[in-house]
């Protein structure tokens, strides 16, 4: 599988074609294979955004907002640590605003936000400002999932998957930029 991850760019949505299982399993047992296997080399944190609706039918979802999203799925290899603190004093660590858990809600303005109103894929090639020497700049990839059984008006969204790693290693990501073409956003500050 890790040969797998790496030939693909950790792209969730092409190993869930390739293995029938479900994005939630495909991005966890990702982690879970990274951790084992690469002795913490390769950091990742990868979050599943889910509409959260009543209806199971897809035809009959109304319009997407940020409200009707929150992230049910975030896994993470050790690497990527998160202060519990709002600021991180040490440089590995990372605020607790900026990285999402299991339950959060939309950030309003950030990449998954952009992506629920409209936009495609996004990739921020740099989100810097946790430390004073860019040791622990970030690399972001926000992907929609849209689904289209059952629905005659066209693809509805679905999920979005949040992909993010050190800037350094960015490069394991190239096979699904390639791929998917992303709109590139050069850089943020502190914010995804």
């Amino acid at each position: 599988m890790r040969r797998s991850i790496i030939e693909t760019g950790f792209d969730v949505v092409a190993l869930h074609h390739r293995m029938c299982k479900a994005y939630s399993a495909v991005a966890i047992r990702a982690v879970d294979v990274l951790r084992d296997s690469t002795g913490g080399s390769i950091q990742v944190l990868i979050a599943i955004y889910e509409r959260i609706e009543a209806e199971r039918d897809i035809s009959l979802w109304g319009d997407c907002s940020r409200e009707k999203f929150q992230a049910k799925y975030v896994a993470k290899t050790p690497g990527i640590r998160i202060s519990r603190r709002r600021w991180a004093l040490r440089g590995p660590c990372y605020p607790r605003y900026l990285m999402p858990k299991r339950g959060d809600k939309v950030v309003p303005g950030g990449v998954v936000d952009e992506i629920i109103n409209g936009a495609g894929p996004i990739y921020i090639e740099r989100v810097w400002g946790f430390d004073l020497w860019g040791f622990n700049d970030l690399s972001c990839l926000a992907v929609p999932v849209l689904w289209r059984r059952g629905n005659p008006s066209g693809a509805v969204l679905a999920k979005v998957i949040l992909t993010v790693m050190p800037c350094e290693q960015a490069i394991l990501l190239e096979p699904q930029l390639q791929r998917i073409k992303p709109q590139v956003i050069p850089e943020r500050f502190q914010f995804i």
